[in-house]
């Protein structure tokens, strides 16, 4: 499982995206927010967030990505489970701070987005960002061995294994380089 976490300032039009996915985003989960209109919910964190001056980034926008064989079969209430996980691996108390959660469908590999705010409600930014990025992936390392479900760095194995084998094949059966190319251009190599 992927999961990629960055800080962000926050903005609607992120909340838009988030909300909308080509029409195709479901919701599956929120927390102290109101309303259908993602810039309601984008104002409402706002309200909380700027009684804190001394943050400057405010929100945490997460994607959780797990492998293509797992994420196709979960349902809603799996989806909001691992949103949850995650938070409380990242050691964030889901029931003090403003977040919503959106299921994004549209492409090939279902993916969730995450956006919570780090800002509680007592006013305190009570989410350290200090290497967030390296800790969302460590963290999705946990959540893919809990599940047993592949890991990134073994889904990743995979494919190189397969791209390799691939070359190699085309490479014995060309005669030249423009063959080569072409052949491999037709399996979508560049």
């Amino acid at each position: 499982m992927i999961c990629e976490t960055k800080t962000t300032k926050g903005s609607s039009k992120s909340m838009n995206y988030q909300a909308n996915d080509k029409g195709f985003a479901v919701e599956v989960g929120r927390n102290g927010l109101i309303g259908a209109e993602p810039k309601d919910w984008h104002l409402q964190m706002r309200g909380v967030e700027r009684q804190n001056t001394r943050t400057e980034k405010y929100r945490l926008g997460v994607i959780i990505s797990p492998p293509k064989q797992y994420g196709d079969s979960l349902t809603k209430s799996d989806w909001e489970t691992l949103a949850k996980d995650y938070m409380q691996k990242q050691g964030i108390n889901i029931d003090n701070h403003q977040y919503i959660a959106h299921l994004h469908h549209s492409t090939d590999d279902k993916h969730l987005h995450l956006t919570i705010s780090r800002i509680d409600f007592t006013r305190k930014n009570a989410i350290n960002d200090s290497n967030i990025g390296i800790k969302a992936g460590k963290i999705g390392e946990k959540m893919s061995k809990e599940r047993n479900w592949k890991t990134a760095k073994e889904i990743g194995e995979e494919r190189k294994k397969g791209l390799k084998a691939t070359i190699m094949e085309e490479t014995r059966n060309s005669t030249n380089f423009e063959e080569l190319r072409e052949k491999l251009e037709k399996k979508g190599f560049i």
